[in-house]
């Protein structure tokens, strides 16, 4: 499917960054995450665009796709910790306070965006709706690791606490003031229990039980089969089965509420 490319420097990670953009102004935006290689490109690339193609036709979603740095902090060799996890709050704050008004500048709409990623692409899009419940509508996360200290040996510090689910999210309170839009927000979560999967699997897990202590009882944890492997054949079906889902809660909500937002 054909997409149209926006450049931009962003400060806070001191570079140029693109997005690439698919479907109507005037349809729900969702922001998607890369895969490991960092390139907004990976989704159309790897058929997950085509797999709901359906609804960008339709005018159902926007999908904006994002470059990410994961190489460079979060999968990055280097041994120094700090500067990856450094590295990873500033990609953080560089959706939130560069990436976002780009896309308000091609989506028309007053509505929410849903964030979305497969891979690592799902560890970014929780880690930013869980920050953020109030300014996003939902996620749709698809085969991530969601315990971020598993890619640094075990290894913390408070840069990589706040980007942390499994961390973050153990010690928020019903009484925090974020708490009280996870109710309004469509969250799916989703992943196979093959082997393969891990150690993502089991941050799933972990954060699964950490919901339901929460009492976060909308949130969606779904396990597929024992042959369902992190790969691009499953994460295009999964995406696919899930991202109706998220688009049909929110139009539900924004018809119910009588708004456009």
């Amino acid at each position: 499917m054909e997409g149209f490319y926006i450049e931009r420097k962003i400060k806070r990670l001191g570079k140029s960054m693109h997005l690439l953009v698919y479907g109507s102004p005037d349809a729900m935006p969702v922001l998607y995450f890369p895969d490991e290689t960092g390139f907004c490109s990976s989704a159309n690339d790897n058929g997950i665009i085509d797999s709901v193609a359906h609804l960008i036709e339709r005018n159902k979603v926007q999908i904006i796709c994002c470059d990410g740095i994961d190489r460079d902090a979060i999968l990055s060799s280097s041994p120094d910790k700090a500067r990856r996890a450094e590295l990873q709050e500033d990609y953080y704050r560089a959706v939130v306070e560069e990436f976002l008004p780009i896309l308000y500048t091609v989506n028309h709409t007053n509505m929410k965006t849903i964030l979305a990623g497969c891979g690592i692409g799902a560890s970014q899009a929780l880690i930013t709706f869980l920050r953020n419940p109030d300014v996003f509508s939902g996620v749709v996360a698809i085969g991530g690791n969601y315990d971020l200290k598993s890619f640094f040996g075990g290894w913390c510090n408070d840069s990589l606490y706040l980007n942390s689910p499994c961390d973050f999210m153990r010690n928020i309170t019903r009484r925090h003031r974020f708490f009280k839009y996870f109710p309004t927000s469509s969250i799916y979560i989703c992943s196979g229990k093959n082997q393969a999967n891990e150690p993502g699997l089991s941050s799933m897990r972990a954060l699964d039980e950490i919901f339901c202590i929460k009492r976060i009882s909308n949130a969606h944890f779904d396990y597929w089969g024992y042959d369902v492997t992190p790969t691009y054949d499953w994460y295009r079906k999964m995406f696919a089965y899930y991202l109706p889902f998220a688009l049909e809660d929110q139009y539900r909500r924004i018809q119910l509420s009588g708004t456009g937002a």
